[in-house]
């Protein structure tokens, strides 16, 4: 809940969002374990744990997500219902678990989580406005909760801006407000909330067809959404998030980013499965 990384018997613990045959529908949501002894090694990626959720009656692959260990057990998972996407919307749930969510197959219930209410698209009817992509931390008895909120998607109308919010002091995740959101952007996402040094950011990222033409890069906010510059580090697949990691090793820190080649399993030559969202090694 500190925002430190999750690591045991020196792997480090993340999530990654697993292709299907067809668009984000198909998707599921994946547990890794990342060999910190070698993890250059192509063999250092280890898929442990698979997540599902059950909503309505049924189980669907929600996934684009984060699991935070709070401590005694206890897990707090949010994820994004792309799970039954058909253009109409969509939302961040939430639960809190007592057991170990990280290995093994589990089928979860979660409730929306009560992010702020996000902007519409005045020029569409129905817009659909969603959020995506929660990212958790706790700094100073405060939750801090990055996401994407998103007027409209779809077609020409697919819109999406970084936002943040804020809980009370002591107060859970029950009663966020809005810190601030970049509403001018209109294809930005993938949040990451991470403290370099004594400092806390709010990172994100933004594709090559930005509305101003802006540059094809990830960005750094600060604590009140202030837009500081960009991160000194490219990437070459579809607007990934920007997954920075601080490794302990002896009393230093060393950084590590996770990211993809580019490479499509089928390299978008036409319809053929498990082309859209394999975006590399």
């Amino acid at each position: 809940a500190d925002g430190t990384p999750y690591i045991k018997d020196n792997k480090l613990y993340l999530t990654l969002t697993n292709a299907g045959l067809d668009f984000f529908a198909t998707a599921h949501w994946g547990v890794y374990t990342l060999d910190l002894s070698n993890y250059t090694s192509p063999n250092a990626l280890e898929e442990v744990g698979k997540i599902f959720f059950k909503r309505g009656g049924k189980v669907f692959g929600d996934h684009a997500g984060h699991i935070v260990y709070e401590g005694k057990g206890n897990f707090l998972i949010g994820v994004s219902t792309w799970g039954d996407f058909t253009y109409q919307g969509v939302q961040v749930n939430y639960t809190r678990v007592k057991r170990d969510v990280l290995h093994g197959v589990h089928v979860l219930e979660a409730t929306k989580l009560p992010l702020p209410a996000p902007l519409r698209n005045p020029n569409i009817e129905p817009s659909y406005p969603s959020t995506w992509d929660p990212h958790f931390t706790r700094i100073k008895r405060r939750w801090y909760v990055a996401y994407v909120e998103s007027p409209s998607q779809g077609g020409a109308n697919w819109d999406h801006h970084p936002a943040l919010a804020r809980g009370g002091v002591n107060a859970g995740l029950s009663d966020l407000t809005l810190v601030g959101r970049d509403a001018p952007l209109n294809q930005t996402e993938g949040m990451v909330i991470q403290k370099v040094g004594h400092t806390w950011y709010v990172l994100c990222v933004s594709g090559e067809d930005e509305r101003g033409g802006l540059p094809k890069k990830y960005r750094i906010y600060d604590l009140n959404m202030e837009f500081l510059g960009y991160l000194n580090a490219d990437f070459t697949s579809n607007i990934p998030h920007p997954m920075i990691n601080p490794l302990p090793v002896g009393g230093n820190t060393k950084w590590i980013m996770l990211t993809f080649d580019g490479t499509d399993f089928y390299g978008w030559t036409g319809p053929e499965p498990l082309d859209y969202g394999t975006h590399g090694k």
